[in-house]
């Protein structure tokens, strides 16, 4: 249901229109650059001759329409960034979010012009998604139909695939309802959104040091909020330019399955190896402490939950150690603490402390992030040295469809962010698993042996050792 604004609202931690910090962090860093914007992406069966094309996709959205609500929306920013943005309705048809391409081109033709959509920034204000699709895809002997969904990261997450997918392509279709996401205004009057952010500001403040002060007492002591010291940094670490490339491997869930192994832990195990193998090819020194970051979904709190209730786990990549079973149980104990540590009260009473922090406060921080960056790279440390996003949808999968034409794979992948150039995707739907690599030109030009690499290491043999 939408809402007018309502400075009941403002102080409370109801869900309501205004973006939580988490949310309105990736609004604010992609203003900064590189932008955060999610892409997701499902491939459907054709045939020769299929004359499915823009006019029916147009009147497919416009039949699902009733469903598809909560895509009707974009950000109110509120003046001076004073607040956190407002998410406010959009009438505009839905069909007008739809980019259509009707020419017939190869799947790589489809892959390099995927990356280009994954280069080009959304503005969030006028409209924080597009669905493109491309009609007349060869893959070998086959003919696809693929469907892109790139949306502001304030918007969409992993999290919200399955439910999307339900809504676009279930039959019959389910109500989108993306986890954590509030409800949209109706309206938002500009004096009543600067008037009540700039009350909010102090009781903000007084919640934020009130709020260190109890994790200082439940920690043992004082907390450092800033990010860790981070890894040695690599080539995959340079600054992230605006052009992007990708690459997919698909296959099936079936192949991870070995003696109790996650898709997660078994992808984490290949990309270990892969990482290091490309560096030997390029002639670049393995650094010692690889890490990637895995992403890790957190139950929702109340007044810091949003789209993005996601946490971070950095896991060492042990590449150094050769046996591929003994370095599968090590991705494993790691990735087992670092999820531990993320969904641990320390790090949740951390989180509920920032959730308060005032907007123009993380504004400030934002504005110097560049510089930071830069800083940390001068000094030979980044975040980590690749990040690694999957999600499994299940079964369902099985029975999408795009106006009756067989669902064949669905893939994803997180944006390459300000310190890392690198990134991998899995999702795990219907008969598929889909790895989605995401890099540019520039960090890793040899994009494609990459993938040959990481394919081989997935078909390795030994992790059925463990």
């Amino acid at each position: 249901m939408n809402h007018r604004f309502k400075v009941s609202r403002a102080f409370g931690s109801e869900p309501n229109a205004r973006l939580t910090l988490a949310d309105a962090s990736y609004h604010y860093l992609s203003k900064v650059g590189p932008h955060l914007d999610w892409v997701t992406y499902w491939v459907f069966d054709s045939a020769p001759g299929d004359d499915f094309g823009s006019s029916d996709m147009v009147r497919y959205v416009e039949s699902r329409a009733p469903q598809l609500g909560q895509l009707r929306r974009r950000l109110f920013e509120v003046p001076g960034d004073i607040d956190y943005p407002y998410w406010v309705d959009d009438d505009r048809p839905l069909a007008e979010g739809l980019v259509h391409h009707e020419g017939e081109l190869s799947w790589e033709a489809c892959l390099a012009d995927i990356g280009r959509i994954a280069a080009t920034p959304l503005d969030a204000t006028v409209a924080p998604w597009r669905l493109h699709v491309f009609y007349r895809v060869r893959s070998g002997t086959h003919r696809r139909i693929v469907v892109v969904f790139v949306a502001s990261h304030a918007l969409f997450a992993g999290t919200g695939i399955s439910a999307l997918s339900e809504s676009l392509f279930g039959d019959p279709p389910e109500t989108l309802s993306i986890p954590g996401l509030g409800p949209s205004a109706a309206r938002v009057s500009t004096v009543s959104a600067v008037a009540v952010g700039l009350a909010r500001i102090p009781v903000q403040l007084c919640r934020f040091a009130l709020g260190r002060m109890r994790m200082s007492r439940a920690n043992g002591g004082p907390e450092d909020l800033s990010s860790p010291a981070g890894v040695a940094a690599s080539s995959f670490n340079a600054p992230v330019e605006n052009d992007r490339a990708i690459e997919v491997i698909v296959t099936a869930p079936d192949s991870f399955s070995r003696d109790g192994a996650t898709v997660t832990e078994f992808v984490l195990a290949a990309i270990s190896r892969a990482v290091h193998r490309y560096w030997a090819e390029v002639g670049e020194p393995a650094t010692a402490d690889s890490a990637a970051v895995v992403t890790v979904a957190l139950g929702s709190g109340r007044e810091f939950a949003g789209v993005n209730t996601l946490g971070s786990a950095v896991v060492p990549l042990h590449s150094h150690v050769a046996d591929s079973g003994e370095r599968l149980r090590c991705l494993r104990t790691a990735l087992r603490d670092e999820r531990d540590r993320a969904a641990g009260a320390a790090e949740q009473r951390r989180r509920e402390v920032m959730s308060v922090l005032p907007s123009l406060m993380y504004k400030r921080g934002v504005a110097g992030y560049r510089a930071r960056t830069a800083a940390r790279r001068r000094a030979g440390l980044a975040d980590a040295t690749t990040v690694l996003t999957s999600v499994n949808c299940g079964a369902a999968a099985r029975r999408w469809t795009l106006a009756g034409r067989g669902f064949a794979c669905c893939g994803m992948v997180p944006p390459l962010t300000a310190e890392i150039g690198l990134v991998h995707g899995v999702v795990g739907a219907g008969d598929s698993c889909t790895i989605t690599v995401l890099s540019t030109p520039t960090i890793v030009p040899g994009l494609r042996r990459y993938r040959e690499i990481l394919r081989a290491e997935l078909e390795r043999p030994g992790f059925e050792q463990v």
